[in-house]
């Protein structure tokens, strides 16, 4: 989260130049201005494409200025293949039918 104290508002921007291609980490949003006493949330996913330990950095730049480092954040994940376990040395799973389409229906009160 970024937040704004100060009485003036506040531009910040963080520098994903570094990023490889591949998108394994992101951040969204990655630059905005905040208004005096207003906060941000900031979002930063992890999408590994093999097994292994993941690090990225970036940098956090305030009020345009983009020579002057005021944060640098540091994101670490570690990818694994997707596995599943039970208790019990058989499971019986219901059948699940293919190419099904389920419908939302929204309730309104």
């Amino acid at each position: 989260m970024i937040c704004n104290p100060n009485k003036v508002q506040l531009e910040w921007f963080i520098d994903k130049s570094e990023f490889q291609e591949d998108q394994i980490f992101d951040i969204i949003p990655w630059q905005g201005v905040l208004k005096m006493n207003e906060d941000i949330e900031i979002q930063a996913s992890f999408n590994p494409y093999k097994e292994g330990i993941f690090e990225q950095g970036a940098n956090l730049y305030l009020d345009g200025n983009k020579k002057k480092v005021h944060m640098k954040i540091k994101l670490k994940g570690e990818g694994i293949f997707p596995k599943i376990t039970f208790d019990r040395r058989e499971i019986i799973l219901p059948t699940v039918p293919l190419n099904v389409t389920s419908k939302c229906v929204v309730l309104k009160y």
